[in-house]
């Protein structure tokens, strides 16, 4: 029969052991919270340093010589493929493969997939995906508005928009081949970085409140260009929001496709007389028309977001009610009037002066390269 002294021990060793393991796990997340926050970093500087090279060789001409699809394919493809996924794409495969080499390192254990799951790539609830496509046109509906609104004010300061340079447009064929350029890429890729790479990378240094009005700006920069800043920039809003409450990125990406592909179809139906091809100029025509129209639907939209939030909290809400028991020194709620947000009391990771430069390099060059296209507009 153990004695009250052989109890003692053991229960000590128990909390030791205890203490130990806690010890591991806040360094191993803390270790994984800081390079989730490099991998943001990263990923946006090689798109925002990507895309001012590509626009110097368009800028050029080099690649005047080509076809229009060809042009505007290369375009699609360089900035999309190379500089917005893959920059943050390889950083992640080469930061996991240091990490499961290195035996001492103790985020060793955390997979590949652990981590594209940590940014969202899961199924969402099932609702959720025919319900983003329907919001895909409202939310093009939506940031119509606000571009609008940004043509306004941009107006009032005297900037003279130039004329863009045209797509190509044709038949099936281009049609297609746009809404792949304009459409897919742009709904898998900038989604990847934006509400995947950057936005975990921020809220495992904040709360998510401030994690979602940051990744939104710096998607409306990453566009580089004032004309589309405002509206990006709100639509960003939305996405970080519906990703961060519905756990997945992927209707973020339906709804990112949606409003680009409703866009590329009505810019190919005007020109083929397909349906709804007059949609831009009736609108036009019908200004108060299209006012009400864009209230009633940008109402219809936000109650949309509001209903998904709401039915998403009370389907995580046990979950979340677990989460905050087992981690009470973490995760606090806040009610927010999209919802409650388990916020953690401090951010797990604090980067230092050192770690912000590439990220404060990046919001730079992408702030310089809109602002510069504000000033070449006045003239």
């Amino acid at each position: 029969m153990p004695s009250i002294l052989d109890i003692k021990f053991g229960a000590r060793d128990i909390i030791m052991i205890n203490n130990i393991n806690n010890s591991q796990n806040t360094t191993s997340s803390k270790t994984l919270f800081k390079n989730n926050y490099y991998l943001a970093s990263i990923g946006i500087l090689v798109a925002s340093a990507g895309l001012i090279i590509t626009r110097v060789l368009y800028g050029l001409g080099v690649f005047d010589g080509l076809p229009d699809a060809l042009f505007d394919f290369l375009g699609s493809f360089i900035i999309q493929i190379i500089f917005i996924t893959g920059g943050g794409l390889i950083a992640l495969l080469v930061q996991q493969r240091l990490n499961n080499k290195n035996r001492l390192n103790l985020e060793g254990g955390v997979s590949l997939k652990k981590r594209f799951l940590d940014m969202g790539f899961r199924l969402p609830r099932i609702y959720l995906i025919p319900l983003s496509f329907v919001l895909g046109i409202l939310f093009l509906i939506m940031t119509a508005g606000v571009s609008f609104i940004n043509t306004i004010i941009l107006l009032m300061f005297g900037y003279n928009f130039p004329s863009s340079a045209p797509e190509a447009v044709g038949g099936v064929g281009l049609f297609l081949l746009a809404l792949f350029n304009s459409a897919v890429l742009p709904g898998v890729c900038e989604e990847f970085l934006n509400r995947g790479l950057i936005l975990r990378g921020l809220r495992d240094t904040m709360r998510d409140k401030y994690a979602i009005i940051i990744s939104a700006l710096l998607f409306g920069l990453m566009h580089a260009n004032i004309r589309q800043t405002l509206y990006t920039f709100a639509g960003g809003i939305v996405l970080a929001i519906i990703t961060i409450k519905t756990r997945s990125i992927l209707p973020a990406m339906i709804i990112h496709f949606m409003n680009n592909g409703v866009a590329v179809y009505l810019e190919h139906a005007s020109y083929n007389g397909w349906i709804g091809g007059n949609l831009d100029s009736f609108l036009e025509s019908h200004f108060l028309l299209a006012v009400v129209l864009w209230v009633v639907f940008t109402a219809l939209f936000i109650a949309a977001i509001y209903f998904i939030v709401k039915a998403e909290d009370k389907h995580y809400q046990k979950k979340d009610q677990n989460a905050q028991q087992e981690n009470s020194q973490i995760l606090l709620p806040h009610q927010t009037p999209f919802g409650a947000f388990f916020v953690r009391n401090a951010p797990l990771y604090k980067p230092k002066l050192e770690d912000k430069v590439i990220m404060y390099t990046s919001v730079f060059l992408m702030t310089l390269v809109t602002i510069l296209t504000f000033y070449m507009g006045l003239f």
